[in-house]
């Protein structure tokens, strides 16, 4: 999958895999009696496919010495995750998945247009423009758009 087409289909999918695992996981957590264990059993879940993967990819794991030299802030990836999927499930079901969705987007372009204007956390400098702040206004209309019917 190449070129820029290829890329954003990925994003597409990616942004569908995130709508279905918002139920999912709802649906687990309900199962196993509450937020907290459906995020654990996702996070398990995904943490036993990933070692085998790694399995059989074979590819080496850093020593501790390296793990170590890791800034702390990088290693913060795993909590934010935590957050994410515990916040999706207590608060998809309330607000529906388009609500839920829309504003998770807008809190996502609102973030990344910072990130890209700091060129923070790696990201390449992308100055905040007018545009740019018009089009986290429209997702912000369409999110209004969508609980308003």
């Amino acid at each position: 999958m190449g070129g820029l087409f290829g890329w954003l289909a990925l994003a597409v999918l990616a942004g569908g895999v995130l709508s279905v695992q918002a139920g999912i996981n709802t649906l687990l957590s309900r199962e196993l009696g509450g937020p907290l264990q459906g995020t654990l059993a996702s996070f398990l879940t995904g943490s036993v496919v990933l070692l085998a993967a790694w399995g059989i990819k074979r590819s080496p794991w850093p020593g501790i010495d390296r793990m170590g030299q890791v800034p702390l802030v990088t290693w913060s990836g795993g909590l934010l995750g935590a957050l994410y999927v515990g916040i999706t499930i207590l608060l998809s079901p309330r607000l529906g998945a388009a609500t839920f969705f829309g504003v998770v987007v807008g809190g996502q372009m609102a973030t990344a247009l910072v990130l890209d204007h700091f060129g923070a956390l790696g990201f390449a400098v992308h100055p905040i423009t007018a545009l740019r702040v018009v089009g986290i206004a429209l997702v912000v209309s369409g999110v209004v758009l969508i609980r308003a019917s």
